[in-house]
């Protein structure tokens, strides 16, 4: 068995109801030929934000005729252009916030729901550098997880280079998004340039990326299960004081905002 179908192989997934999101990229695309090739029929999620005109439909075509080919269930969702088009709009941030929503919505609605997401290796280490850039506490740091919250990423040990393989070697074909080589977007800029630069210099880049995170994740979740108790307390209470507040740590606050899913940002702003 190949090492990318052990990555699903590996899983327990019988007694859970599978929804796979499938952008009809490499990595998604193979991801549902595993499922089905495991004998799993996942039900195909796919986001059409009508961003590249022909292209944006081409590839809905595509993943409708996927879905069809393995006679899956599929749910099309058309993102309206108004949230991700306009000034002061986080083209990026705004694509993420809808389509988790989406996947949220699917999780809910049955303990036993889960979606899988191909985030691998390669995407993992641009996380840990884009969350560098911005300045982010451990918790940004730590990077994705392989299961939380209902969502399920079993490719984060590997790399794109594996999916390719995996693709060739099994006559999978899969659309090419031309926007990933523009570098209009930092993550563009990691992928495409400083991450490959960066490799010259440092062949075992990922191998540190990948210690560093999994610490992180690990500290992450020893404050998460510290904080518990008094996240219940003050979800009964409906209240925090003030006080509490400002004598959270920044990560504690994170833990916080994400428990009550309220919005990140000043909320977080350090104690002056």
């Amino acid at each position: 068995m190949s090492v990318v179908k052990k990555a699903i192989g590996g899983l327990d997934l019988q007694a859970s109801k599978l929804f796979v999101a499938c952008s009809g990229g490499l990595d998604s695309t193979v991801l549902v030929e595993i499922l089905v090739q495991l004998g799993y029929k996942p039900t195909i999620l796919h986001i059409n934000y009508q961003l590249r005109g022909s292209e944006s439909e081409n590839d809905e075509t595509f993943v409708r005729d996927l879905a069809n080919k393995h006679q899956l269930e599929i749910e099309v969702l058309r993102c309206p252009k108004e949230l991700t088009k306009g000034k002061g709009i986080n083209l990026q941030e705004a694509a993420r916030k809808f389509r988790h929503e989406w996947f949220q919505s699917f999780i809910q609605q049955s303990p036993a729901n889960r979606v899988l997401l191909a985030h691998h290796r390669d995407d993992q280490v641009e996380t840990f550098f884009l969350q560098l850039l911005r300045g982010a506490g451990m918790v940004g740091l730590g990077g994705m997880h392989p299961e939380r919250n209902g969502i399920i990423r079993p490719f984060l040990e590997l790399s794109k280079a594996d999916l390719k393989q995996f693709a060739k070697e099994h006559g999978v074909t899969w659309r090419e998004d031309a926007s990933n080589r523009e570098n209009d977007y930092k993550r563009n800029q990691f992928r495409n340039i400083l991450i490959p630069k960066m490799l010259e210099s440092n062949p075992t880049l990922v191998d540190s990326v990948q210690i560093i995170q999994e610490a992180f994740r690990a500290t992450r979740q020893e404050i998460q299960q510290d904080l518990n108790p008094t996240l219940e307390i003050w979800k009964k209470q409906a209240q925090i004081s003030f006080d509490e507040w400002m004598n959270l740590t920044i990560e504690q606050r994170i833990l916080c905002c994400n428990y009550f899913q309220w919005p990140i940002g000043s909320l977080i702003a350090s104690k002056n």
